[in-house]
């Protein structure tokens, strides 16, 4: 099987990157790949019975395939301008860049919504087993209530962020300049943040306003609205 995470950054992808790698490996060995292009990607991993792309930006090939169905396809979402004041305490990323990459991908998801299947990032947070059971049945068409379980003890995020804060560089770690990540599971040192990542009242209006095409006037996204949870 052939899955797709191209969730927002800053939104749990890297949660339901672990939560299907987990499912697939139920069944037989995963491949996994951070990259934009499934092409490459198959390429050069390992031939093996699953496949994980991790993307927050997929290829035009890759695109067209989730959106024929070809591909299945899980796609975080979080309110942009909490994703983005996320993404520059994380990775020290300048507003302007975090925008840019936001803009990319909300323009990407805007025409890709029907063909994803959506968790929201408040699902993670408030109601973490709900969402882990959401992805097992969008990929397998049930839930496997153990792994479930077991899956929702593993990623609670205090036991998380007490890790990948502590997380050293080893072999098993793959440097990327501005951070480290584990080579298994994506999680980068210091993933979770330890404070609530607010942006300034200047910093909210210049998001809203280079954003005003794909957030309302209460900064959720166009189309999905204030979260439920």
């Amino acid at each position: 099987m052939l899955v797709i995470i191209a969730g927002m950054i800053r939104s749990g992808s890297t949660f339901s990157f672990n939560v299907a790698r987990e499912l697939l490996t139920q069944t037989g060995e995963v491949s996994a790949f951070s990259g934009n292009s499934i092409q490459e990607a198959i390429l050069s991993s390992p031939r093996r019975k699953h496949f994980l792309l991790k993307t927050h930006a997929p290829d035009a090939l890759t695109t067209e395939l989730i959106r024929l169905g070809a591909l299945p396809c899980i796609c975080t979402l979080r309110r942009p301008e909490d994703a983005i004041g996320s993404w520059m305490t994380t990775f020290g990323v300048s507003l302007e860049a975090s925008i840019e990459t936001m803009r990319v991908w909300l323009l990407w998801y805007q025409g890709m919504k029907d063909a994803v299947k959506l968790i929201r990032f408040e699902q993670i947070e408030s109601t973490r087993i709900e969402a882990i059971t959401e992805i097992h049945r969008y990929l397998i068409g049930r839930e496997d209530s153990t792994l479930a379980l077991e899956q929702s003890n593993r990623y609670e995020k205090k036991r998380l962020q007490s890790w990948l804060d502590n997380m050293p560089p080893s072999e098993n770690t793959i440097d990327i300049g501005m951070s480290y990540y584990d080579s298994e599971t994506y999680f980068h040192r210091r993933h979770i943040s330890t404070t609530s990542a607010v942006l300034s009242d200047a910093q909210r209006l210049v998001v809203y306003a280079e954003l005003k095409d794909f957030v309302d006037a209460d900064g959720n996204v166009l189309g999905v609205g204030s979260s439920p949870y």
